[in-house]
């Protein structure tokens, strides 16, 4: 049997991808990063583990930007600005794009991109 990784950004990145997906309210049963279940938002309710370890956004000290697209189907915005709302250090940018459209269509470059550079260069 394989060493387990150590703890971290890593792990997400070591571990294979078999999120099965089943159940009435989406279990992420397979899931490395998550023992909780998809639906129950635990990222704003408290039991949000990763690698075992409790995260605490209202702990997090990095400055972050937080694109939530207006027109997402499949992360629904208010979930979205739940966690960003959790962040200390944070501006949200709201697109009026989809999930998928918000990196890819014709308006990504002039509603995302551009907030992204100018975020990052401070």
């Amino acid at each position: 049997m394989p060493a387990t990784p150590a703890a971290g950004p890593r792990l997400l990145q070591q571990q294979p991808r078999t999120q099965a997906v089943a159940g009435r309210r989406g279990r992420l049963s397979d899931s490395p990063a998550s023992d909780t279940r998809y639906g129950e938002n635990t990222t704003a309710r408290g039991p949000w583990r990763i690698a075992g370890r409790v995260v605490d956004p209202a702990q997090l000290s990095l400055p972050t930007l937080a694109l939530i697209p207006e027109g997402d189907r499949i992360v629904q915005p208010a979930s979205a600005l739940g966690l960003a709302n959790a962040l200390p250090d944070r501006q949200i940018e709201r697109p009026p794009l989809g999930h998928i459209g918000m990196v890819v269509s014709g308006q990504a470059k002039a509603k995302v991109w551009e907030a992204l550079r100018l975020w990052c260069a401070g």
